[in-house]
């Protein structure tokens, strides 16, 4: 017995798949929506640099949990990512803190924003530009970090 599908089902099962977000842009569209307007200049950079990452590379997808909570990390208003690693004892005044932009080797643009709770310690930290470090003496030219005790200018 043969099967046929009505116009009107076809159309409704065309609905449901392209109308379900099945990719991580859709996502981060979100996201640029909730960011005031420095903000959303900053990722709007950020999304056409991941753009041209490959699917593999860590810093290809923003929404996922970079501290090891598992909770998937939220940006506020200002595209900052509010980070409290795992590892470290919550502090509730969230103080003192390093501001860390992530930055992309080869066009050296900011591709992500943020603010890592420091005050029970924090290993590996330095409050400079790694650029020479992270690119150039590693040899991999993939992203580096900008470190400061204080939120960066124009970024």
């Amino acid at each position: 017995m043969k099967h046929r599908i009505s116009t009107a089902t076809a159309l409704l099962f065309a609905f449901f798949v392209f109308t379900i977000p099945a990719h991580a842009a859709d996502d981060e569209a979100e996201l640029l929506k909730r960011l005031n307007p420095e903000a959303q200049e900053f990722f709007k950079q950020s999304m056409a640099v991941r753009a041209e990452y490959p699917e593999n590379h860590p810093y290809k997808h923003f929404n996922r949990d970079r501290d090891n909570n598992s909770e998937i990390d939220t940006m506020d208003a200002d595209g900052y990512l509010w980070l409290v690693p795992i590892y470290v004892p919550r502090n509730e005044t969230h103080t003192p803190v390093m501001y860390r932009l992530v930055k992309d080797c080869k066009t050296k643009k900011t591709i992500e924003r943020q603010i890592i709770d420091i005050s029970y310690g924090y290993g590996n930290v330095t409050l400079t530009d790694r650029y020479q470090q992270q690119c150039i003496q590693d040899g991999t030219m993939d992203n580096y970090y900008v470190e400061s005790s204080s939120p960066p200018d124009g970024e």
